[in-house]
């Protein structure tokens, strides 16, 4: 049985205070709130149960975060997902960037 790799599309939705990952017409999202010029709250992690398992919240984590390392922005994370399976997995990667 062969298994069709699924499209994924990374975008940074500025306007929205939000990272988007879509797949097949479905949307994983992180969503952050600014706290002061350079300081951004990312405040909560979904993913849709029909990509759940497929490491997308884990994806998009890194994303958001590699975006905001480039940025030059100072984050909180205030997500559980991020703060208890995401960032221990990442051996300090972006400890520079933690508030």
């Amino acid at each position: 049985m062969r298994v069709a790799k699924m499209a994924e599309k990374f975008e940074h939705q500025i306007n929205n205070n939000r990272f988007v990952c879509l797949i097949n017409g479905s949307e994983a999202e992180l969503t952050y709130q600014k706290n002061g010029n350079q300081n951004y709250i990312f405040n909560h992690t979904f993913v849709p149960s029909s990509l759940r398992g497929m490491g997308v919240a884990s994806k998009l984590s890194s994303f958001a975060f590699d975006e905001a390392q480039k940025s030059g922005w100072k984050v909180v994370p205030t997500c559980s997902y991020l703060t208890d399976t995401f960032l221990p997995k990442t051996g300090g990667k972006y400890d520079d960037i933690l508030l």
